[in-house]
C-alpha cells in the first residue's frame, strides 16, 4: 500500500490521460496536435466497464492500448472464416504443386 488516497490516484491518472500526453508531446516538440486528435465523435467508444460512451482522450494510455488490443482481437475473430479459407486454399495449392512435382519426377 503506497498510502495514496483515491483522490490522489484519480488526479495522477488524469494527468497522464491520452489528451494530456498529446498536449505534453506537442509542448515538448513544438508541433501542433493533429486536428483529428481531439475529443470528437470519431474518438469515442462504448466502455463496458463504465457503461457509457467515453473519449479516447480521457483514457489512461494503458487503457487505450487494451481497448485497441481488444478491438484487434475481435476483428480477427470476425474474419476467422475468411482467414481459414485463405489457408485452406494455400494448402490445397501446395498439395497440388507437390503432387505435380512428384509425378513429374516419376516420369
Amino acid at each position: 500500500m503506497t498510502g495514496r488516497s483515491d483522490f490522489e490516484r484519480k488526479v495522477k491518472s488524469r494527468m497522464f490521460n491520452v489528451g494530456n500526453l498529446l498536449d505534453m508531446i506537442s509542448n515538448f516538440t513544438g508541433i501542433k496536435r493533429a486536428d483529428d486528435m481531439f475529443d470528437t465523435d470519431e474518438n469515442r467508444r462504448y466502455s463496458q466497464s463504465q457503461g457509457e460512451i467515453i473519449s479516447f482522450m480521457d483514457m489512461d494510455l494503458s487503457h487505450l492500448i487494451r481497448s485497441y488490443r481488444k478491438f484487434v482481437n475481435e476483428s480477427h475473430h470476425s474474419d476467422k472464416t475468411q482467414y481459414n479459407k485463405g489457408w485452406e486454399d494455400a494448402m490445397k495449392h501446395i498439395a497440388r504443386y507437390t503432387v505435380q512435382q512428384t509425378e513429374d519426377e516419376n516420369e
